[in-house]
């Protein structure tokens, strides 16, 4: 039997556009950092005449990814400090998760049995 999808009352469907709303101005704004970060690297690092290329926007992606993950783990993003193990390891369950689901991703993942 097919589940089915109840239709959501004025009120939820208002409350979704409006969470909608915000994440995509979170994510554009997200975007925008990431943009002006290696930007603004690159041309500190010009000025300063570096002879080391500048990072690319993948790098502040990555630095913002890693303070979201401790930030829902309860940890401290600059000392690793602090934090909930048991929430970290669902995280990186639900990543592999979406992974397979997703992507289709077959080997295992780092930590599941073979």
């Amino acid at each position: 039997m097919a589940a089915s999808c109840p239709i959501p009352t004025p009120e939820q469907a208002q409350y979704a556009a409006i969470l909608a709303r915000a994440a995509d101005a979170m994510r554009a704004a997200m975007t925008a950092a990431l943009a002006e970060a290696a930007r603004a690297s690159a041309a500190e690092l010009a000025a300063a005449g570096s002879p080391l290329p500048a990072p690319a926007e993948a790098y502040f992606a990555a630095v913002a990814h890693q303070a979201l993950y401790c930030r829902l783990c309860g940890a401290d993003p600059r000392t690793f400090s602090g934090g909930d193990p048991d929430r970290a390891a669902a995280l990186l369950r639900n990543g592999r998760n979406i992974a397979r689901h997703h992507w289709g991703m077959k080997e295992p993942g780092w930590g599941d049995p073979a």
